[in-house]
């Protein structure tokens, strides 16, 4: 009897949910990625301790549930990167390192041009060249859309990064942002100026830089009577000249202040710039271009600090693979940082190089030098490894190749090789052990996605 029970019950629910699932269209999608690699020096230490042969996986699984044209619910979930042999990835062992990476609310409000996300998504600044260093993330808030005309869209938005609030803390504890895009995209140019302010509670930023993934707590105040206010402006600009000739610009600057100073050194405010420009011209064979860019550093002095301030970059600026934030998924970079902040540089690419059907070829030689002043360690670096001062410099070479088997596998060929000539008297990370200037890197990936 009690079986026959739990077979109706069962049955009624597979009904109900089928039901209630009648009216929601599901959508799957994701991505499987497995990589194989080869590192030798990427922490440029020359340490026994790093290893150099390295497998590792990482998935994401998106799920739309659709009830309308105008209405959807997305949630997507990563597991990884799991290092094989590792916590997770080991003998009989399972992985807890599942997490949500977006869940969000979209609605097109019926007979207009206003959309609303509501949740954790992703939000990135706009960028034409090599990604915008100022935000680009997940994070949870609200995005507000409209499209007046056909080629204008204002974008407004309030997020909230981080929220400390404890029984034993609450003052101070909560970092807002709000923002706002207008995007005016014509025939031949697209220009999309922004702008950014956040306010930063003293004590909102994690201690232990959980979820942050670079220095929060070095850089912004952590006293609880401290509170600071970020602003950002800047402009993104692309305009396609001919059929062939595109050239992009990225320009922006941001200003940091505080209640009582920052990073402990007693800086009352700081401020810094940032600018990048692009050119591409496609070709028969590949498509060859140049970036430069250059931001501003710190000064030589024990007052304000010269580095454009940040506060999240997952997407981050990626004009190399090695030294930014330019690899494939989930494969080795950003040994000298996630931005530009405290660097110049030149990149000459050719993107796309095609000889064989469905195998294409991108070649990226890169000069990078610090614009810190010897003393930048005395200010915050945001978001950099490796603070790289006027004396330094560093070369790369990358070659990267990937392989359309179907519509659903990618083979990824990474290869890379940083040279790194720091000014070991004025480093800011490393000491003595700074005996090794070459690292490199080789991979390959296998990429599913559905």
């Amino acid at each position: 009897m009690k079986k026959l029970a739990a077979l109706l019950l069962a049955a009624g629910m597979t009904m109900s949910v089928a039901v209630q699932a009648s009216a929601i269209e599901v959508q799957v999608g994701g991505e499987m990625d497995y990589v194989l690699g080869w590192n030798k020096n990427t922490n440029f230490t020359d340490t026994e301790s790093e290893d150099s042969i390295v497998a590792q996986q990482r998935a994401r699984l998106s799920v739309e549930f659709i009830a309308s044209e105008n209405l959807r619910g997305v949630i997507q979930f990563q597991f990884g990167t799991l290092e094989w042999g590792g916590e997770g990835a080991g003998l009989d062992t399972t992985s807890s390192s599942g997490l949500t990476r977006r869940a969000y609310l979209d609605w097109s409000i019926p007979d207009s041009t206003i959309n609303l996300k509501i949740g954790l998504q992703e939000l990135a600044l706009p960028s034409a060249v090599a990604g915008n260093p100022a935000f680009a993330s997940n994070v949870a808030g609200i995005v507000a859309s409209v499209q007046p005309t056909d080629p204008f869209t204002l974008t407004g938005f309030w997020a909230r990064p981080f929220n400390r609030a404890t029984s034993d803390l609450h003052t101070k504890t909560k970092t807002d942002l709000f923002g706002v895009v207008a995007d005016v995209n014509l025939e031949s140019v697209r220009i999309s100026p922004w702008g950014l302010v956040a306010f930063i509670g003293g004590n909102s930023i994690p201690d232990d830089d959980s979820g942050a993934g670079w220095n929060y707590s070095d850089t912004f105040t952590s006293n609880i009577n401290d509170s600071s206010v970020m602003y950002n402006v800047g402009i993104a600009v692309s305009a396609q000249v001919t059929p062939e000739l595109t050239i992009n610009f990225d320009g922006m600057y941001g200003k940091l202040t505080s209640d009582k100073g920052v990073n402990n050194g007693g800086q009352e405010e700081g401020d810094g710039w940032f600018v990048s420009l692009g050119v591409d011209y496609k070709l028969d064979f590949g498509t060859p271009g140049i970036i430069l860019w250059y931001g501003s550093g710190n000064e030589d002095n024990d007052k304000d600090f010269g580095q454009m301030p940040i506060l999240g970059v997952d997407g981050g600026f990626n004009p190399l693979r090695l030294a930014f934030m330019g690899a494939y998924s989930c494969g080795v970079d950003t040994l000298i940082g996630a931005n530009g902040n405290g660097t110049a540089g030149i990149v000459l690419q050719i993107a796309d190089m095609s000889f064989v059907e469905d195998l294409s070829h991108t070649l990226r030689f890169g000069y990078i030098v610090g614009t810190n002043e010897k003393r930048s360690d005395a200010h915050p670096n945001f978001n950099q490894i490796i603070a790289l001062n006027e004396k330094d410099y560093a070369f790369e070479v990358d070659f990267d190749s990937i392989y359309e088997v179907n519509k659903n596998l990618d083979l990824v060929l990474e290869l890379g090789w940083l040279y790194l000539k720091a000014d070991k008297d004025y480093y800011n990370y490393t000491d003595e052990n700074l005996n090794d200037e070459n690292a490199f890197n080789a991979s390959i990936t296998a990429s599913f996605h559905f």
